[in-house]
């Protein structure tokens, strides 16, 4: 039964037959056979000779499993189809060598990280470094400084150049040792754009990235910026020819910062000092009367008075060096503001006030002593009596030569009282100014004269409405105008409601100023 189904098995396969003519004498030869790798010529790749013709030292050198038995019989498979068969198991490459006729195989390379395909392109690398933090400020609330770095030569890689060229070049590039490199905080990013993303590099594995990245990039956009700290020595020092080249430059820069910064100063304050001189000799102390121990700038269209400080006068100074003010007229600035002007002006003092001679009155004759029955009361009727006797005399009566003699006749004292009055400091002098029932003039009151049309201009007040105020007869200062009926300015001048109001409040800034001096060039002189 056994044989039959091997029989019909191999009449499927002939090469189930070798594994019935298996003996153990045959099996115990085999494992006798040293162990030896199969050489398999080009012979037996391609089945073109017949394999009855092998030598025995061949038959020895194959390899004991997978060595094919020599016993079978006349109906088992020849030894180039085993062969075929036990090599259908390889996949082999076929080599020649130079000097030998046999065939070797060769490992392909399937490392995706090396394309053998694509050429290597160029990388342009600008190495720059960490510049040495300055000084903190000593304000708490000072915002810190940005980092800044020192720039240095570039240098070109290929894609296909390892790490190691890229510490090697970076050592040339800075000037240091390959060691003293801080591999570890060297960051990159693109070239453009400029607000690309900084990147830790991370030394091999990052650099592959950075190869990587590169290789999408367009040709002429393959710019890498490295940043990194200041290369150190293994003791942690900094590396000297670092140092170095740092110190250097910034010490060349802050010497040509300082060396220009100087001599702009010189060349600012030799002009400063020819302005300031100018100033000083065209505004004088005191050139203004109400302040004799000031220098003080008056400006002519509005007459509004600047106290000239040492602050001031070095903004006007700095400006007149721009060109943007003159001599007589200051800067547009903070320290000529309408509101930085002088608002409050002293009282004109007595030493100031032009001297008049006075002289005192000549002395009155001494009257004689009083006598009679009144006695002391005498004096008092006499000065009644001569209060009537003047203002009979002052108003013009008729009959006053008549009264005059029976006064005469009958006071005796009268008569030499009247003919020679008592001095003016013996009599209380009155005050007219207040029992007058009509107010003086107002320009009397202002003592200044100023046209309309710069009123107007001075308080910004159109022309209109300046042709209205001289329709009303209006001059500034006329105190008149707060009792003008509302059919007057309006219905006759036609001043609007709203504009009337500006000009009141004009009226009474003119009063103001008026009294400030600030229209002292229109004083009327008597």
């Amino acid at each position: 039964m056994a044989r039959d189904a091997f029989e019909q098995a191999a009449a499927k396969n002939p090469n189930v037959r070798r594994f019935l003519n298996i003996t153990p004498a045959s099996m115990s030869k085999n494992t006798k056979k040293p162990n030896k790798k199969r050489k398999i010529n080009n012979e037996a790749q391609q089945h073109t000779q017949d394999t009855d013709e092998l030598t025995d030292t061949e038959k020895e050198n194959e390899d004991p499993k997978r060595k094919v038995p020599t016993e079978y019989d006349s109906n088992t498979l020849s030894d180039d189809e085993e062969i075929d068969t036990l090599g259908s198991d390889l996949e082999l490459v076929p080599t020649m060598d130079a000097n030998k006729q046999s065939s070797t195989p060769r490992v392909r390379n399937n490392d995706p990280d090396i394309d053998d395909d694509d050429p290597p392109f160029e990388i342009i690398f600008h190495p720059h470094t960490l510049k040495p933090t300055p000084p903190a400020p000593s304000r708490r609330n000072a915002k810190p400084s940005k980092d800044e770095y020192a720039q240095y030569a570039p240098f070109a890689l290929k894609s296909n150049q390892s790490y190691a060229a890229l510490l090697t070049n970076l050592s040339v590039a800075l000037g240091c040792s390959i060691f003293a490199i801080p591999e570890l905080k060297i960051t990159w990013r693109k070239k453009t754009p400029a607000n690309s993303t900084v990147v830790l590099l991370g030394q091999e594995v990052g650099y592959k990235s950075l190869l990587t990245e590169m290789k999408t990039a367009k040709t002429g956009s393959r710019t890498v910026m490295l940043f990194m700290p200041l290369p150190h020595r293994p003791g942690g020092d900094v590396d000297a020819a670092q140092r170095y080249h740092i110190d250097n430059e910034v010490q060349s820069a802050e010497t040509s910062t300082t060396s220009s910064i100087a001599e702009q100063q010189l060349t600012f304050d030799h002009a400063m000092q020819e302005h300031r001189a100018q100033l000083l000799a065209m505004y004088p102390e005191g050139n203004h009367p109400l302040f004799p121990q000031k220098r003080v700038y008056k400006d002519p269209d509005s007459g509004y008075c600047w106290e000239l400080t040492p602050l001031r006068i070095s903004s006007w100074c700095t400006h007149l060096e721009k060109g943007t003010a003159t001599l007589s007229k200051p800067p547009a600035a903070a320290h000529f503001d309408y509101s930085q002007r002088i608002k409050t002006f002293p009282c004109p003092s007595a030493d100031n006030s032009p001297s008049v001679a006075v002289h005192p009155p000549p002395p009155a004759p001494a009257l004689p002593p009083p006598s009679g029955i009144l006695g002391s009361s005498m004096q008092l009727t006499d000065l009644l009596a001569l209060g009537l006797v003047s203002q009979l005399i002052g108003n013009g009566m008729g009959g006053s030569n008549l009264a005059s003699n029976h006064l005469a006749s009958s006071f005796p004292a009268l008569t030499t009282a009247s003919a020679h009055p008592p001095s003016v400091s013996a009599v209380p002098k009155a005050d007219l100014s207040v029992s007058s029932p009509l107010s003086p003039s107002p320009n009397n009151i202002l003592n200044v004269e100023v046209p309309l049309d710069r009123f107007c201009h001075h308080y910004r007040l159109s022309s209109e409405t300046q042709a209205s105020l001289a329709k009303l007869g209006y001059t500034p200062g006329d105190t008149n105008l707060r009792r003008t009926s509302e059919s007057h300015w309006r219905d006759f001048a036609g001043i609007p409601p709203l504009v009337w109001e500006r000009v009141l409040n004009a009226h009474r800034r003119f009063l103001d100023d008026a009294g400030k001096g600030v229209w002292d060039e229109f004083i009327i002189e008597n």
